[in-house]
């Protein structure tokens, strides 16, 4: 195994994605006849976004890629440069000096403005999460691309659609990715065991598909990383692969929420961000998969996903970096202590 397995098996064109027909007809209607409209795709993650863009540059651009096609993830639109600037010392003299061009998406209008190659007709520029992207710069995104439309097609890609301002939508056509059927993850998993010579038990592939939850990424990354002992992958191979010790301390700190140690329970809230590694993003998913094991009564389970939901759309409205972190581990906390005070009235009144 001397290569990552997601681009080693990375879809090379439209008629290699799978569980996507609908988003795979609807790209080639778009891209018919060699032109390319801004397009928006929108779906969780490991559908096929990134492919679907990837292929669609090759086709549309003829293979002449090279110098007309950038792929940007979105994070790095807003980091600054170094730019020569002259200034006058005291005594008169001028300096070159360098500071900072913090102004956003510098990268992208450097792109979008200078003139293809290769006799190719217009540029095409990838950015992925633009969902990450905060409202002011996404209003500089709607900006660039209308005025430099005429040289340069944008294919945005992101996981929550309505993180993205009306303006940028109103300006690309909509393409939605869905979950991936568990069987065509379960077939495609298959398909790449037999040609790496992977031994698979009965049932191994299903739990494989299972367990990545629709994302083809994750279950490439799981097969992997089963397949690395050397020894035939089944069931039991999988299981260990998906309860993680994480998801056990997930379990725990819920416990200890419930039983009133709240302390406790962020102490495990703390192993799991620090010594665990996890983001915040990640410890909500692992107790959205255990909230009905917590033996909560039908109200109190709603409750508790109600809360959850609002606490997921404060996280979305925030963005990413440090302050996303930050909130993050603030809105756990925060249902914790709501699970904390739930199980005191239990306690107080065993028919609450």
């Amino acid at each position: 195994m001397d290569s990552v397995w997601l681009e080693k098996y990375r879809p090379k064109t439209l008629d290699d994605i799978i569980g996507q027909p609908s988003a795979v007809d609807r790209l080639r209607s778009l891209s018919r006849g060699g032109s390319l409209p801004h397009l928006l795709l929108c779906g969780p993650p490991g559908s096929g976004k990134t492919s679907c863009a990837l292929i669609l540059a090759e086709e549309v651009l003829s293979g002449m890629t090279q110098g007309n096609f950038l792929e940007i993830d979105a994070s790095d639109l807003t980091k600054s440069r170094p730019v020569e600037q002259k200034s006058d010392d005291e005594d008169g003299e001028s300096r070159i000096v360098m500071k900072k061009d913090s102004s956003p998406l510098w990268r992208i209008r450097e792109f979008a403005t200078t003139t293809s190659i290769d006799g190719v007709k217009f540029r095409i520029a990838f950015i992925d999460e633009v969902d990450s992207l905060s409202r002011g710069v996404q209003e500089a995104l709607r900006r660039t691309m209308e005025v430099y439309s005429g040289n340069c097609a944008f294919i945005l890609s992101c996981n929550h659609p309505s993180m993205i301002i009306d303006p940028v939508k109103s300006r690309c056509n909509m393409v939605r990715f869905g979950p991936i059927p568990q069987e065509d993850i379960s077939r495609r998993v298959a398909e790449i065991a037999q040609k790496e010579g992977i031994a698979m038990g009965d049932g191994a592939a299903d739990g494989i598909a299972v367990a990545s939850d629709g994302d083809m990424r994750k279950a490439l990354g799981m097969l992997q990383a089963a397949a690395a002992s050397g020894r035939k992958v089944d069931l039991d191979t999988v299981f260990k692969l998906t309860e993680t010790p994480a998801s056990d301390a997930t379990g725990r700190m819920l416990r200890e929420a419930l039983a009133g140690e709240f302390m406790k329970a962020r102490d495990t809230l703390d192993t799991l961000l620090i010594e665990g590694g996890m983001t915040g993003r990640e410890v909500m998913d692992s107790i959205l998969r255990q909230v009905l094991s917590l033996g909560l009564k039908d109200a109190d389970t709603v409750r508790l996903m109600d809360k959850m939901g609002d606490m997921d759309h404060r996280i979305a409205q925030c963005g990413g970096g440090a302050q996303s972190s930050s909130l993050e581990r603030i809105q756990i906390e925060g249902l914790l202590a709501y699970l904390s005070m739930t199980g005191r009235k239990k306690r107080r009144c065993p028919n609450y």
